[in-house]
C-alpha cells in the first residue's frame, strides 16, 4: 500500500481517503472502512488525507 501511495494514479490526481479505500478493494480484495484508511494517511504526515504524484511541483 506505501508503494501505491508514491506511485501515480491511473486519473494523475491525488490520493485521497476514498481513492485508497476503492484501490484496497479492488487489489488486495479487501472492504475497509474510511476510518483506517484517513489514520492512514494522518499518520504519513498528510492530514488533509490527499497525496500528490512525486515530481509535482504546487501552483503558486
Amino acid at each position: 500500500m506505501l508503494q501505491a501511495l508514491q506511485g501515480t494514479l491511473p486519473d494523475g490526481g491525488l490520493w485521497t481517503g476514498l481513492k485508497l479505500q476503492r484501490w484496497v478493494a479492488e487489489v488486495l480484495g479487501k472492504e475497509v472502512s474510511l476510518y483506517p484508511i484517513y489514520r492512514l494517511l494522518h499518520t504519513l504526515g498528510n492530514p488533509s488525507g490527499r497525496f500528490r504524484r512525486p515530481g509535482l511541483r504546487s501552483r503558486g
